[in-house]
């Protein structure tokens, strides 16, 4: 189960990952805890769909959609991400028809250590 940084739920436009991170590792504690308290104490193997549903249907899961093409947009270059991330932030907020998406990982971006 992957929740919090660990699962990529951070805001970028926002800066804003602890609140989410909080948030998905409560809901993973009660899907955790559900699981084990059906089961009479002890844990099963099962996959925990209910967490998936939970985060999906959660406030976590309605601010990423808004923020989901702030990123992206700055691998065309400063101004045209300056400018598409007002547009998605102050005016569709999220209810843009295109998702852009990523061609590198995270660690891929970075530079290297001199």
């Amino acid at each position: 189960m992957l929740a919090g940084c660990s699962a990529g739920f951070l805001n970028v436009a926002k800066i804003k990952g602890s609140h989410n991170a909080m948030k998905t590792g409560m809901l993973a504690a009660d899907a955790i805890y559900a699981n084990f308290a059906s089961n009479e104490g002890q844990m099963t193997g099962d996959e925990l769909t209910d967490y998936e549903t939970s985060v999906r249907s959660s406030w976590v899961a309605d601010e990423l959609k808004a923020s989901r093409n702030f990123k992206g947009a700055f691998e065309k270059g400063l101004w045209f991400g300056l400018a598409h991330g007002g547009l998605v932030s102050h005016i569709t907020k999220g209810n843009e028809p295109w998702t852009f998406s990523h061609k590198k990982t995270d660690s891929q971006s970075t530079g290297t250590k001199d």
